[in-house]
């Protein structure tokens, strides 16, 4: 009996991502392990950066509600890098089956969080997406989306303010304010 067996990108791609364990950078205390209180700024300067990789695969890409790839299966790859944990950049790229080039969606954004205390925190976002011509015909042309965001806690209600635009041939600017009422029961009484 004469069997063969065929590996499509898809299994190939599976079988990286379950079987193959990848250790980049282990997210480890070393100070606390190792029981000493050094607090040497040079020796935990490698502690202030981190770095995410991401893959994966689907057989619908779905985005804001619409379908991109057509029922098409598609596959995905992303890279994060996080400064003080309140830096982040990161790119990713798709690929759609059936259509050229082959890197036919990505985006590129930047996001920075501050927490000021424990009342006031404030956020920024620049993101940027590129589509293929092939595509932007059925979906979206290439845009930039800018937001900035306050948030402030009144004990009762959070408050978060955001302006924000969206940078593209109709560019368009809006203004957000949203309440929400989340306390925690064990301090609300105090």
């Amino acid at each position: 009996m004469n069997s063969s067996i065929k590996y499509s990108p898809l299994a190939l791609i599976a079988i990286i991502i379950f079987v193959v364990p990848l250790k980049a950078f282990g997210q480890a205390d070393t100070l606390s392990r190792s029981g000493k209180e050094n607090h040497d700024k040079t020796k935990l300067s490698y502690q202030i950066h981190s770095l995410y990789t991401a893959a994966g695969f689907g057989s619908n890409m779905i985005y804001l509600g619409s379908t991109i790839s057509h029922d098409q299966p598609f596959y995905s790859t992303g890279l994060i890098y996080a400064y003080k944990n309140s830096l982040f950049a990161s790119v990713s790229a798709s690929h759609l089956k059936d259509v050229r080039p082959y890197v036919a969606y990505y985006s590129l954004s930047f996001d920075y969080t501050h927490t000021f205390n424990s009342w006031f925190d404030i956020s920024a976002d620049l993101s940027g997406y590129k589509t293929a011509a092939s595509l932007q015909e059925r979906l979206f042309s290439d845009f930039a989306f800018l937001n900035l965001t306050t948030g402030l806690d009144w004990k009762l209600i959070y408050t978060k303010l955001s302006f924000g635009g969206l940078i593209s041939n109709n560019s368009l600017i809006y203004l957000q304010i949203r309440n929400s009422r989340y306390f925690q029961t064990n301090e609300f009484f105090n």
